[in-house]
C-alpha cells in the first residue's frame, strides 16, 4: 500500500496544499504539489545525454523554490555523484551532491557490508564505480586489453561489481567471466536494459549484464531500481514524510516506488511511452502519468471508475483518452501530445492495490 495524498487539513512543512475542491466534481483537484521530496531519476526525466529534457529544470526549480526538496536517484553507475551534481547544476537545476545518489553507490555499499575492509573488487562500468568502491574502503581493480593481465585480475578479485559505462569493452567481460566462473560474488548496479541518448536508446548495463547471465549460466545480486534501497537511503537521509518518486521507466522507477512504499509519476520524456501500460496489470500502474514535469505545477486530473468498473475522466485530454483505452484491452494508435502542458493524471483509482483518497 503506497503512501497517501496529503489531506485537507493544515499545511504540512515543505508542502502546497491547495483549497478543496468542490464536491460536484471529486474528479478534478486543484494542487500545486503533492509532495515535500522528489525523488528524480534523471537519463530520460531531466536530462538526456548532456542536454536538458525541455521544461523539466524551469519546473524543478519553481518547485525547489516553493520549498520542495529535490533529490535523485539514478541507476546510471558511470559517473561519481558529484560529477551529477556539477552536470545538473550546469544545466541550471539547483540541487546538491549531497541529494544525488548513485546505484554504484549503493552497490558499493552493499559490497563493503559483506566483505573485509580493503577487499579487491573487479570493477566493470565507468569511472564512477571504481570511486564508489574507494569511497566504501575497497580497492577497485581494472581489467585491460591484455588478457593475462585481465586473467590475474579476475584471479585477485574478491567480487566482482557491473555498471554501466560507455567504454566498456570485451576484455573487461572476458574478465567478468572469468571471476564469475571461479565463484566471486557477482553484484550489478542495475538490470536497465536501455539507456536515453540524444540519438535514441542504446544499450544499457542490463544489455551487457545479460550476456554474462548467458555465458556463465548465473545471476547477479542486484542492487539499483527496482529494489527500493536507493529510495530508502534518501527516504532515510532527507526524512522525507512525502516522498514522491518520478520516473521514465515502468520496470525501474515505478516498480522500484512501490517496493518502497512510495507514490510514482510516469513521465513520457524517456525511453518508454504511454502504449507500455498496455503490458501491465493495472495493479503496477504508476499512481500519476505525466506528459511532462510542467504537469508537476497544475491541476489533477482523476480518472475513475464507474458502476460497470470502466474508466472514466471528468476532463478528458489525449493523454486521459488513451489510458482509458488502454485500461479496456483497446488497441491504441500513434499519442501525439501538445505543445501546451497536459494536467498530471491520476491513476491511483484505477489500480486494484490502491484506494483512492
Amino acid at each position: 500500500m503506497t503512501r497517501g495524498l496529503p489531506s485537507d487539513g493544515p499545511k504540512a512543512q515543505g508542502q502546497a496544499v491547495a483549497t478543496a475542491p468542490p464536491r460536484t466534481r471529486p474528479s478534478h483537484r486543484v494542487a500545486v504539489v503533492i509532495a515535500d521530496v522528489l525523488i528524480l531519476d534523471l537519463d530520460g526525466v531531466v536530462y538526456i545525454g548532456p542536454d536538458a529534457v525541455p521544461h523539466a529544470i524551469d519546473a524543478l526549480n519553481t518547485l525547489a523554490g516553493q520549498g520542495i526538496r529535490l533529490t535523485a536517484a539514478t541507476n546510471n553507475a558511470s559517473r561519481p555523484a558529484p560529477e551529477v551534481g556539477d552536470h545538473l547544476r550546469r544545466l541550471g537545476l539547483r540541487i546538491a551532491d549531497d541529494d544525488v545518489m548513485t546505484s554504484a553507490q549503493a552497490a558499493a555499499a552493499h559490497l563493503a557490508a559483506i566483505l573485509p575492509a580493503g577487499s579487491s573488487v573487479l570493477a566493470i562500468g565507468g569511472p564512477g564505480v571504481s570511486i564508489a568502491l574507494t569511497e566504501h574502503g575497497l580497492i577497485p581493480l581494472r581489467a585491460s586489453a591484455d588478457l593475462a593481465a585481465a586473467s590475474a585480475a579476475a584471479d585477485a578479485a574478491d567480487a566482482l561489481l557491473m555498471g554501466y559505462g560507455p567504454q566498456v569493452a570485451w576484455f573487461d567481460l572476458a574478465a567478468g567471466q572469468w571471476a564469475i566462473d571461479r565463484g566471486k560474488p557477482w553484484v550489478a548496479t542495475n538490470m536497465d536494459p536501455t539507456v536515453p541518448q540524444p540519438y535514441g536508446r542504446a544499450p544499457g548495463n542490463g544489455a551487457l549484464v545479460g550476456l554474462l547471465q548467458r555465458s556463465t549460466g548465473r545471476d547477479p545480486v542486484v542492487i539499483g531500481k527496482p529494489q527500493p534501497t536507493l529510495f530508502r537511503a534518501i527516504e532515510q537521509r532527507t526524512g522525507a514524510a512525502r516522498p514522491l518518486v518520478i520516473g521514465d521507466r515502468l520496470d525501474t522507477d515505478v516498480d522500484g516506488a512501490r517496493a518502497a512504499g512510495m507514490r510514482s509519476v510516469f513521465v513520457l520524456t524517456g525511453v518508454q511511452s504511454i502504449h507500455d501500460l498496455a503490458d501491465r496489470d493495472p495493479a503496477t500502474w504508476p499512481d500519476f502519468i505525466a506528459q511532462d514535469l510542467r504537469a508537476l505545477l497544475g491541476p489533477i486530473v482523476t480518472l475513475e471508475r464507474d458502476a460497470a468498473g470502466t474508466a472514466r475522466a471528468a476532463d478528458a485530454n489525449v493523454l486521459t483518452d488513451a489510458v482509458i483505452r488502454i485500461h479496456a484491452g483497446l488497441p491504441v494508435g500513434p499519442v501525439t501530445l501538445p505543445e501546451a502542458a497536459l494536467p498530471l493524471i491520476d491513476l491511483a483509482p484505477l489500480r486494484r492495490d490502491t484506494v483512492s483518497p
